[in-house]
């Protein structure tokens, strides 16, 4: 079969592209993203049968940071409008015990005050719901997973207790009932 020359030519060109336009796909780096495994930490969880679990994702959205997951087994909300607990990124690197945890992650050092105000691990209160469930959905514009302030590492620790976002340096949160290493993950296309 005879094709003329401009044809091949185009074909050619075509072909190129196609390679060049696969190689950009294959080299352009995928969002960055982190996830952290929630477990309850001694003493006990408010129900023994029922230990604090949860999972939390990271994942670079634009210059943010991209947080959602869900807490199980919170002790449930009561008819108190300010009920919850305190959720925090901290300098510390595993959760091996409770008064290991660290302070809450500061690198810009601000003062403890709420999230997007103060410091990079001042992250918004877990509310459960009548289960004990809190969902977690916040885009933080100081969270970072990478550089020298990269959260990768450090730990996420759920208190007791309700955080006042005033009183410092932690808000009076309490001690430690969950807690859980953020750990880099492969993003997948």
């Amino acid at each position: 079969m005879y094709f003329p020359r401009s044809v091949l030519a185009l074909a050619a060109c075509t072909a190129t592209a196609a390679t060049a336009l696969l190689t950009a796909c294959a080299t352009t780096p995928l969002p960055l993203q982190a996830v952290v495994q929630l477990r309850a930490t001694p003493p006990a969880s408010p129900d023994a049968n029922a230990p604090i679990t949860g999972e939390l994702h990271f994942k670079q959205w634009q210059n943010d940071v991209l947080i959602t997951g869900q807490v199980e087994h919170l002790p449930p909300r009561g008819k108190m409008a300010l009920q919850g607990n305190a959720l925090h990124i901290q300098t510390a690197e595993d959760c091996s015990a409770p008064d290991a945890t660290g302070s809450i992650f500061n690198p810009t050092h601000k003062q403890h005050s709420y999230p997007g105000a103060g410091m990079a691990g001042d992250l918004p209160m877990l509310v459960p719901n009548e289960q004990g469930t809190a969902t977690v959905n916040y885009l933080s514009a100081q969270v970072k997973l990478d550089g020298p302030d990269s959260v990768i590492g450090k730990t996420v620790v759920v208190h007791r207790d309700i955080d006042d976002w005033a009183i410092q340096p932690d808000g009076h949160a309490g001690p430690a009932i969950a807690c859980g290493v953020i750990r880099a993950v492969t993003p997948s296309r």
